[in-house]
């Protein structure tokens, strides 16, 4: 029984062994490039690294160095879906105008540790941040789009920046892909009868460093999405509205109906004194109809 399990034991550790043996030739083979490691930085202080392959075979450590600061990964992921084990900081100090280090150790029992590097440029691997405060304006029959250049861990040039805007008509198949080199702003005519949608992102220029990597889009700003329509909508109303009623004013004159609907009420002093003065008309008439004649003696 003993000598059973030893011979599986011996034919795992040696299919482990076999296994971690390949991979750090072919590793060698690449070496020194060492391109089999990949980064990138995001959300200013993040940084992700990955590398191939993903054996649970071999235990792999990723180290960070630059400027004499030296970092353990804190985290370790494994990518199932590409075979690469990875690497997460949250937050990490990059000096961006400056190189920093890569390197993986990688060992299992029995085997000689095998170490590969990678040097990086901070900038040709940052992954920007969307453009801030993304807005419109609308204008008469155009509109204008507003927006601010990406948080960085150091101040840029605005000429650094190159932006993306998508405008796409959602009633239709109208769709825009405008670039826009250090721009901020953008105006375009527009039919507010018709519903838009906006989206920006943005990359550094290759002038400034920066690599060919885009941010992610902003949230979809949506333009004319009844709300105009609904102002078209009210100012014609308004319009037919004043119209007929212009209409209807000429109609009543020309016809003097407002006179026939509408009779003069007489002035009610008129009257009353007109009947004061004939009442008492009326009362002498009475009393002299009733007087009686009288018989002088």
């Amino acid at each position: 029984m003993d000598t059973v399990v030893k011979v599986i034991l011996g034919c795992f550790i040696f299919v482990m062994l076999t296994d971690c043996e390949k991979i750090r030739n072919q590793q060698e083979d690449n070496l020194p490039s060492g391109s089999s490691i990949e980064c990138i930085i995001y959300n200013v202080t993040s940084l992700n690294c990955s590398w191939y392959p993903a054996m649970t075979e071999c235990q792999s450590t990723l180290g960070f160095w630059q400027m004499g600061q030296v970092k353990e990964c804190p985290v370790y992921l494994k990518d199932n879906r590409r075979g690469r084990n990875k690497c997460h900081f949250q937050s990490i100090s990059i000096i961006r105008d400056v190189q920093f280090t890569v390197q993986i150790n990688v060992s299992v029992s029995l085997l000689p540790n095998l170490s590969f590097s990678q040097m990086f440029e901070p900038y040709e691997i940052e992954k920007l941040n969307p453009p801030l405060d993304f807005r419109y304006s609308l204008k008469k029959e155009s509109f204008s789009l507003f927006w601010k250049p990406p948080p960085t861990k150091d101040p840029i040039m605005k000429n650094c920046f190159v932006y993306q805007l998508i405008i796409k008509g959602m009633d239709s198949k109208h769709k825009e892909n405008i670039t826009l080199n250090e721009k901020t702003s953008y105006t375009t005519e527009t039919d507010i009868t018709k519903r838009y949608a906006f989206k920006l992102r943005v990359r550094g220029t290759k002038d400034c460093g920066f690599g060919n990597i885009w941010s992610e889009w902003t949230e979809e700003t949506y333009e004319g999405t009844g709300k105009y329509s609904d102002v078209l909508i009210f100012t014609s109303l308004a319009t037919l509205t004043l119209i007929l009623t212009l209409i209807l004013l000429y109609v009543f004159k020309r016809y003097k109906l407002i006179d026939k609907i509408f009779p003069a009420i007489p002035h009610p002093k008129e009257k009353m004194a007109e009947w004061f003065l004939n009442f008492g008309k009326g009362e002498r008439d009475y009393c002299q109809r009733l007087q009686v004649p009288v018989e002088v003696i």
